[in-house]
């Protein structure tokens, strides 16, 4: 038989095994992608949330919702291009570290992977950065709706139900340690 046919069944098989291989991949890392959107966005809802007066001075000072979603767009734009620049670096260097190692946390003395940045690596890293921009800034959309009279509005009703519930509590634990002390002293 000529060479090239010998090897052929081979390749058709490593190919198969290689999409097979990627797909597994594919299934095991969406949701941790998930996961990570799902994170960015209670992380800058949280944020929100902590500067939601300062937005609302915004707004009382005659900033427009567009200008407000700016500013945390250019906010977003600028972690998220620290974030790609930074994070590109420290990944080369963990997938050559990775490549040294035989098991767990045991290096052996062998070259180090090789790995290249090409276009393909900048465009799932834009796509990622596109993203986490789109996730943080979702929030913002909402958040710059709220004007400094309703701010405080809820403000001081949540203040008021946080006080109504602690007093509540207060009573309640109050009266279910005398129960107990008439119920024990009861028994006696």
């Amino acid at each position: 038989r000529p060479f090239n046919v010998v090897f052929q069944e081979t390749l058709e098989r490593f190919s198969e095994d290689a999409r097979r291989l990627n797909s597994t991949v594919l299934v095991l890392q969406i949701p941790i992608f998930v996961l990570l959107a799902a994170f960015i966005f209670m992380v800058s809802k949280q944020m929100l949330e902590i500067e939601q007066d300062e937005i609302s001075v915004f707004k009382s000072r005659g900033a427009a919702k567009r200008q407000i979603i700016l500013l945390y767009l250019l906010q977003s734009v600028l972690i998220a291009a620290v974030g790609l620049v930074g994070g590109i670096p420290l990944s080369i260097a963990i997938c050559k570290l990775l490549g040294g190692t035989n098991d767990f946390l045991t290096f052996v003395q062998r070259a180090a992977l090789p790995v290249k940045v090409d276009g393909k690596v900048l465009l799932y890293g834009g796509a990622a950065a596109v993203v986490s921009i789109c996730t943080m800034v979702f929030p913002v959309l909402q958040a710059s709706r709220v004007t400094i009279v309703r701010h405080m509005g809820v403000a001081q009703t949540m203040r008021v139900l946080g006080y109504l519930a602690e007093k509540y509590w207060q009573t309640f634990s109050t009266d279910c340690r005398m129960r107990c002390i008439v119920n024990i002293s009861g028994r006696l």
